[in-house]
This record gives structure tokens, C-alpha cells and sequence, in this order.
């Protein structure tokens, strides 16, 4: 399976999402958009100092509108109106669709089960930094 690896994270200094190659170093965590002028390797210089806990990875998939889904990112099923975040579970290897206000266990969606056009009705309303109102259970 080939699949782009790209990473998104906030700026630091004026906070705007940035996306790109992912480069961390003792003192700072970069995203890089583009490769150096040889076309192979990438220069932190070209780079953008982000603010790490805001770091996610693209899944490989898109919403509805062709938007790249990110690790963090928090969708909505257009029938059910269900709200999910993209997380990462290490144990598994594998993105997950945790729905919102359930363990990370209930009501989970491993994506590597889901058939293709199942990801047809979901579509991105935010992410976990820029919208936590979002994840508060309506009751």
C-alpha cells in the first residue's frame, strides 16, 4: 500500500496550520514543505518551528469534500450525524475513528476494515485544537 506521508502542526509564531515533512531536532520540532533544489533531501532551513503537541500525521484518506483527513482531525457522518476524532492507537498500528464521549475501545471504527465508500459520508467540522468545543457530548 503506497500512501503520501505528510505531517501537519501550528506555527509558532502566527499560529496557521502548516503541512509537509515532519523534522524534530533537541530543540524544535519543524515541518518542512518542500526539498532542497537536489530534489532528494530537505532543508530545515526551508522549515517552519511548530508547536509539537499539535503535530499529526495525514491517513492517507479524504472527507467528502476531498479534504486530507489528519490524526486529530474531528468528522461527521453526514446520515448519522455521529461526531468522531482520528486517533492513532499505537497497539494497533492503525488510525481509528473514536466516536466522541466513548472509550477509545466503544464505538470505534478500524478503517482498515471499512469498505472505501463508507468514508463517503464523513467530512471533516474541526480538530481537536483549534475547536474542543466539539468535543463535548451534546445531551
Amino acid at each position: 500500500m503506497n500512501r503520501e506521508i505528510i505531517f501537519r502542526g501550528k506555527v509558532i509564531n502566527d499560529n496557521e496550520w502548516v503541512e509537509g515533512f515532519l523534522i524534530k531536532t533537541k530543540r524544535s520540532t519543524l515541518i518542512v514543505k518542500e526539498f532542497s533544489d537536489d530534489g532528494i533531501s530537505v532543508n530545515i532551513k526551508l522549515g517552519y518551528d511548530v508547536r509539537p503537541e499539535t503535530v499529526g500525521q495525514y491517513t492517507g484518506r479524504n472527507d467528502l469534500e476531498e479534504s486530507r483527513i489528519f490524526d486529530g482531525d474531528i468528522l461527521c457522518d453526514d446520515e448519522s450525524g455521529r461526531k468522531f476524532i482520528v486517533v492513532w492507537i499505537e497497539e494497533e498500528c492503525s488510525f481509528l475513528l473514536k466516536e466522541i464521549g466513548c472509550d477509545v475501545y466503544e464505538n470505534t471504527i478500524d478503517w482498515a476494515a471499512i469498505d472505501e465508500g463508507d468514508f463517503l459520508a464523513l467530512y471533516i467540522v474541526g480538530n481537536i485544537h483549534d475547536n474542543p468545543e466539539l468535543l463535548e457530548v451534546q445531551r
